[in-house]
């Protein structure tokens, strides 16, 4: 709770006079718009149990949007219109961290990273199992393993106590990450062929947790309960 820096920021702003204000010939309007200096989490709180606190929201997306239009910094500009937007549209139910770009510009390692970070710790408990990889694109060979609810990858190499051994290429990976076709679709396509336990692999692929766009200025859901 309390007010935020921004808010701070313009209450000691408009503390230090309204000649400030008439010298950039800001109208009055405007002036009462910096309702950003209110606590917001009072805001909020109201909004839950009267519609009409909307108008306090709404007020305090015009207070950011002026802002960003006064701002120099595109940064800040950024910041400001993008708080605007969220009050007025709250936050986007967006996937982050997933593009074919960034996965394509990814070597075969890289992508492998991106599924340890990806990968639900708690789901993996039980799992103490390696896995080939073949990409027929790269001409390489890797293996990755999954124990003590992490994975470890070995390249350059495989195992013959591989529960399954996968051959690709690293554009069909990508894309599979990247969130542009499903690993089970790819399979059935023929774009992967596994050799040996498939349900294990698709497991795999099934653990993996898509990260959110997170609100940047409304609370987030676990702090509302």
């Amino acid at each position: 709770t309390g007010k935020s820096s921004i808010a701070q920021g313009l209450a000691t702003c408009l503390s230090q006079g309204r000649d400030y204000g008439n010298k950039l010939k800001i109208k009055e309007r405007y002036k009462t718009l910096y309702v950003a200096c209110e606590d917001t989490t009072t805001i909020f709180q109201s909004r839950q149990k009267n519609l009409n606190a909307n108008l306090g929201i709404f007020d305090e997306a015009d207070a950011f949007e002026q802002l960003g239009y006064q701002a120099e910094s595109g940064t800040w500009r950024n910041a400001y219109l993008y708080g605007a937007h969220e009050l007025r549209n709250g936050s986007p139910n967006v996937t982050i961290g997933r593009g074919r770009q960034i996965a394509h510009a990814m070597t075969a390692e890289q992508l492998f990273d991106s599924i340890g970070v990806r990968l639900s710790t708690t789901a993996l408990c039980d799992l103490d199992i390696e896995i080939n990889w073949t990409f027929t694109d790269l001409n390489e060979h890797h293996v990755l393993g999954i124990s003590n609810c992490a994975i470890h990858h070995l390249p350059d190499r495989q195992t013959s106590n591989a529960v399954a051994s996968v051959t690709l290429n690293r554009h069909v990976l990508a894309d599979t990450l990247g969130g542009i076709v499903s690993f089970s679709d790819s399979l059935a396509q023929g774009d992967i062929t596994i050799d040996g336990d498939q349900a294990v692999v698709l497991e795999l692929f099934d653990l993996l947790t898509d990260f959110l766009l997170f609100p940047i200025i409304e609370p987030h859901a676990d702090q509302e309960q």
